[in-house]
């Protein structure tokens, strides 16, 4: 028997996570929505380097 595991954001959420790392690198305000997508998006808008970040 063969398992695949799919890990293209279907089953594991990552928002969490990545509210988390963007909290403690400060790139994001205390309370942000806990939305990879928003994150990602807030991030690349506000910083000057916001794309690398």
């Amino acid at each position: 028997m063969i398992i695949g595991i799919d890990l293209d954001n279907t089953i594991i959420q990552y928002d969490t996570l990545i509210y988390h790392l963007a909290r403690e690198k400060d790139l994001i305000p205390e309370g942000f929505k806990k939305n990879k997508k928003e994150i990602r998006d807030y991030i690349r808008r506000t910083l000057p380097e916001g794309e690398i970040e």
